[in-house]
């Protein structure tokens, strides 16, 4: 996978949400998801899907005009995750989802990637300890090791 383009791996239907949540700060709560639509097939169906977002992530919908930089850095996350989600993605990779030692912020965010696997989307990140966590409609895995190979999709 390290040898294809951007473009091939998002053709791919596979999906990253970075570090740091990398936001556009002046735009939009809406507009900050619908940028995730950016692949063919997400792109014909993106208000469809926005409202399945805004189904799983409530509070967003009342929001939707709020900037992005009004949120908190959890608030941030979730709308990270969620322009991922935009995608249709057939895997999401999060990197370091759950930034900072805020617990109800990691219950949060663990609760939402479980809701994402639980609807069918498996999910996998890593954290700071170079351990790859992964989570499926069968339950969650976790493996020790700083590289997982992805065979099929």
């Amino acid at each position: 996978m390290h040898t294809l383009l951007s473009e091939e791996i998002v053709n791919h239907s596979i999906v990253h949400v970075p570090e740091g949540r990398r936001l556009f700060s002046l735009v939009t709560i809406k507009d900050n998801l619908i940028e995730g639509a950016y692949n063919k097939g997400a792109d014909k169906d993106k208000e469809h899907i926005l409202a399945q977002i805004y189904e799983m992530l409530p509070r967003f919908k009342e929001r939707e005009n709020q900037t992005a930089l009004t949120l908190s850095g959890g608030e941030q996350q979730m709308v990270a995750i969620g322009r991922g989600l935009m995608a249709r993605p057939k895997i999401l990779m999060l990197d370091e989802p759950p930034l900072g030692p805020a617990p109800v912020l990691l219950n949060s965010i663990s609760e939402t990637i479980r809701k994402i696997a639980d609807q069918g989307t498996p999910c996998c990140w890593l954290n700071r300890m170079w351990t790859i966590h992964c989570a499926c409609q069968t339950g969650g895995m976790s493996w020790s090791t700083a590289e997982l190979e992805l065979k099929s999709l």
